[in-house]
C-alpha cells in the first residue's frame, strides 16, 4: 500500500510587507556587497533580536516558474538558487528507510518539494553575489504565504544549515521529532555524504592510472 508523504505543518510566513520590484541587473551588485557583513552581523548571531536586522525584502529578486535542483536549490529563468540557512541531500544519495532498505533520498525530496510546488509562482531575493548564475536567495511563494526553506526542512527533506543561521533548526527539530521524510529512517547529513564521495573519487583517481582525467562529480555547491 503505498503511504503518501506527510504534508509540512505550521510553516514561516513571508514577512509582512509589500516587496517593490527590483531589476536584478542593475541593483543586484550594489544590494549585495555587503551580504557576508550582514549574515556575521545579523544573522549568524544566536541572539534572536539582533536576526530581525536582517530583511530579505531590502534585496532583489528573481520571480517566476521555479525548477527544483534538488530540495535546497531552485532554478529561476537562469539563474540557480541555493536557498539560505538549509541543505538537501544531492540527487545520487541514497538512504536507508525504516525497513532498513536502501532508497534514493535525494530523489524523493526533489520530488516532494516540486509536488509541493506544483504551479505557484515563486520569489527568491537574492542575498548573494552572482557567480556564473549561481547565488544565495531567501525564497517564498509569491502570495507571501509560505517559506519554501521551512517548508522543506518542516516536512523532512532538507536540514538546518546552522553556518549561516539557526532560523530553520525548530522546523528540523519538528520533522525529527514527527520522523518525516529523511528522519523516517537512517541518512548521513548531506555535506557528511559529499564528504565521503569525494574522498572516493580522490581514491578512485589515485589508484586508476589508465584513467583519462577526466572525471564527471558535482563541485559540492548543489
Amino acid at each position: 500500500k503505498q503511504v503518501s508523504e506527510p504534508k509540512p505543518q505550521e510553516p514561516a510566513s513571508a514577512p509582512q510587507q509589500q516587496p517593490q520590484p527590483i531589476n536584478i541587473e542593475s541593483q543586484q551588485a550594489e544590494s549585495s556587497n555587503n551580504f557576508m557583513d550582514k549574515i556575521m552581523q545579523f544573522f549568524g548571531q544566536s541572539n534572536p533580536e539582533s536576526q530581525a536586522d536582517f530583511n530579505p525584502l531590502d534585496y532583489p529578486y528573481v520571480e517566476g516558474q521555479a525548477r527544483v535542483i534538488t530540495a535546497s536549490v531552485l532554478k529561476i529563468n537562469q539563474y540557480y538558487i541555493k536557498m539560505l540557512g538549509i541543505d538537501a541531500p544531492d540527487p545520487q544519495q541514497t538512504c536507508a528507510d525504516k525497513h532498513g532498505a536502501s532508497y534514493q533520498c535525494g530523489q524523493r525530496a526533489l520530488t516532494w518539494l516540486q509536488n509541493w510546488i506544483h504551479n505557484r509562482p515563486i520569489r527568491c531575493y537574492v542575498v548573494g553575489q552572482i557567480v556564473r548564475n549561481r547565488t544565495t536567495g531567501v525564497c517564498f511563494t509569491v502570495d507571501g504565504k509560505y517559506d519554501l526553506a521551512a517548508v522543506v526542512t518542516n516536512a523532512g527533506w532538507a536540514l538546518a544549515w546552522t553556518q549561516n543561521t539557526a532560523v530553520y533548526v525548530p522546523y528540523e527539530r519538528q520533522a525529527a521529532e514527527n520522523r518525516r521524510g529523511l528522519w523516517s529512517g537512517r541518512f548521513y547529513k548531506p555535506w557528511d555524504w559529499r564528504k565521503i564521495q569525494n574522498r572516493q573519487v580522490k581514491i578512485t583517481i589515485k589508484s586508476n592510472k589508465s584513467d583519462s582525467g577526466f572525471f564527471d562529480f558535482l563541485d559540492g555547491w548543489f
